[in-house]
């Protein structure tokens, strides 16, 4: 399965063409990674990276396993997927019994069924945190809960999300902060848990050393020569923008949380927001009444990942697209599985699974296996027809490989600019594709991307590669070799001693 929906995922992308845009962006760090050099999140189009390389350390190993080559990536995105299904779960299952589990599956098999059949294996990083940063929220809930043993899984799958998207890290301290909370004994009786039992010291121990594997490399990054990434984020943060209307905010919000659940729009979506809320309060006030701690301490880190979303939404600089907000998906899962845990042992129904957990687990599993076989079933119909390779990628590969000979014997290491208003997207191809065929180069940031690591520039280049729209003054420099064009995409070698003159 995970092969079938790497494939339909990859249709169209031969195993010797680059990937382009995004795509490239993300198998550029991840060759950064393989080498143990890559300390930048993935890009951000505000100019700054996400917060740490998480992502592309997960992807080597499937990534030199497949040659090298982008379905290594997707197929990384599938493991994780459903490593963080399986795991979710599982601690459902057991802290919050078979009515937790139950509801969580459904609310997860439909999100899995709304979202096109191979999303589960979409590389791009606002997809890959969906499910790990609802991992978080369920073994954070579990810490809450008095549950030590789920404290590392909680750090690491926290902080993949928040290294990730730099979207999840407001409700990913939210989460923590709530969790917290809750294991000290005054807040704890105000929330009306049980007494916690001694916190276990190794949990603690596994949770630090995870928190300090994770975040070693964006402060190494941040403390490093010519760094600053996360002080960066911090500045861009602090900045008070105008915010969006509220009315805009519980919209998007709302249909990023459970409009997607019910099939209603942004407007109607606000509305189920509300009712988001409430059900908390019901699943709340359930879990106190029977004494459980698990819906009880769910309840309240939902609605501390709620309350941050609804705080970071309002701040987003620019529209608020739906893809910026898509983690919080994860927040109706929550709240299902609260309300189900919550209100179950009122209703004095006996489950016919009741305490057969491992059961109910494999039978959800099932069920979602069921539902994804479906869904991939639909993507091998896509499989049917000779792919195509899309153009952009053929475009690239073949610049590259008219680029690359010229480089061999003309230059050991250009420096790479790309002018402006070029098409990024067909350089990142470009690029990805020189680096395949073993072409060294350094890159001068452009845009939003700064490849660093072995790109970066270190003074002894000894010429220079223009990539960008046609230059006719360029091309007409003594020395100055237009190298090929692709696309709109024009290449020019610029020797150390040729004179351009001014841009």
């Amino acid at each position: 399965m995970l092969l079938l929906g790497a494939a339909a995922t990859g249709r169209g992308v031969e195993a010797d063409l680059p990937a382009t845009g995004d795509y490239a962006a993300l198998e550029l760090y991840t060759r950064l990674a393989a080498q143990g050099r890559q300390l930048l999140g993935p890009y951000s189009r505000f100019g700054f990276h996400h917060p740490g390389p998480a992502y592309f350390y997960a992807a080597v190993p499937l990534y030199l396993l497949t040659g090298q080559r982008f379905a290594g990536i997707l197929l990384t995105a599938g493991l994780l997927n459903t490593a963080c299904i399986v795991l979710i779960l599982r601690r459902l299952g057991k802290d919050g019994g078979t009515a937790a589990l139950l509801a969580a599956a459904i609310v997860l098999a439909q999100f899995l069924s709304w979202r096109s059949p191979v999303w589960l294996f979409s590389a791009w990083n606002p997809n890959v945190v969906v499910l790990p940063f609802g991992l978080a929220l369920v073994s954070l809930a579990a810490v809450g809960a008095g549950r030590a043993g789920a404290l590392p899984v909680a750090a690491l799958a926290a902080s993949f999300a928040a290294e990730t998207h730099l979207g999840c890290l407001p409700a990913a301290l939210a989460l923590s902060a709530a969790a917290f909370g809750l294991l000290v004994p005054r807040v704890r009786a105000l929330a009306g848990l049980p007494p916690r039992p001694p916190l276990a010291r190794g949990p603690l121990v596994a949770a630090a050393l995870v928190l300090a594997v994770m975040w070693t490399p964006p402060v190494v990054e941040q403390l490093s020569t010519g760094g600053g990434n996360l002080a960066h984020i911090v500045g861009f943060s602090a900045y008070f923008g105008e915010a969006h209307p509220a009315g805009d905010t519980l919209a998007a919000v709302g249909a990023a949380t459970v409009g997607w659940l019910v099939g209603a729009g942004e407007a109607a979506a606000g509305v189920g927001l509300v009712l988001v809320v409430a059900a908390l309060a019901v699943a709340h006030g359930g879990a106190r009444r029977s004494g459980l701690a698990l819906p009880a301490a769910l309840s309240l880190v939902t609605l501390a990942g709620l309350a941050a979303g609804l705080v970071s939404a309002a701040r987003v600089t620019g529209p608020l697209m739906p893809y910026l907000l898509r983690w919080m998906a994860m927040l109706a899962v929550g709240t299902a599985a609260a309300l189900a845990a919550g209100v179950a042992p009122l209703l004095r129904v006996r489950p016919p699974l009741a305490g057969r957990e491992r059961l109910a687990t494999t039978l959800a599993l099932v069920a979602l296996a069921l539902i994804a076989g479906r869904n991939l079933a639909l993507a091998q119909a896509a499989l049917s027809s000779p792919p195509q390779a899309p153009e952009d990628s053929v475009s690239a590969a073949r610049l590259a490989a008219s680029i690359a000979p010229a480089l061999a014997t003309s230059s050991r290491r250009p420096l790479v600019e790309v002018s402006p208003h070029t098409e990024r997207d067909l350089v990142l191809g470009v690029l990805l594709a020189l680096d395949k065929s073993g072409t060294r180069f350094a890159v001068r940031p452009f845009g939003p991307f700064r490849l660093g690591g072995r790109w970066t520039p270190d003074g002894t280049e000894d010429a220079r590669l223009v990539l960008g729209p046609e230059d006719e003054r360029l091309a007409a420099t003594p020395g100055v070799r237009a190298l090929g064009r692709e696309a709109g995409l024009f290449a020019y070698l610029v020797p150390r001693d040729a004179v351009t003159g001014p841009p």
